[in-house]
């Protein structure tokens, strides 16, 4: 009669382990970022601490370039299996030498 809580017991050991097994793939890399924040930026009225502020978060990467502006780069990345179901999302933002927002860059990784 001893012989169903042992059967209970591996029962939850194994789904314990199965889960543990599954949950180890998952990761995320970056930092996430509310991309509905972009349409309340304005084109040479925004500034780059309004991004950091409406984009929930400072970007993920900074490129200064020889004119004194800069491309911000946000990134965020998901995987729930590796290889399987993942979910990107990258926006670059280029801002003027008074650090004011100019554009969206085109961005593909």
């Amino acid at each position: 009669m001893r012989v169903r809580p042992i059967m209970n017991t591996l029962m939850a050991w194994a789904i314990g382990v199965s889960l543990a097994i599954f949950l180890s793939g998952c990761y995320s890399t970056g930092i996430y970022y509310d991309r509905d924040g972009l349409s309340a930026l304005t084109p040479q009225l925004s500034t780059y601490e309004d991004a950091v502020f409406v984009l929930d978060g400072p970007p993920t990467t900074v490129y200064p370039r020889p004119d004194g502006s800069k491309w911000a780069l946000w990134q965020y990345s998901r995987a729930l299996l590796p290889d399987a179901i993942y979910f990107d999302r990258s926006l670059m933002l280029e801002f003027d030498a008074q650090d004011r927002f100019v554009r969206q860059v085109p961005y593909a990784p």
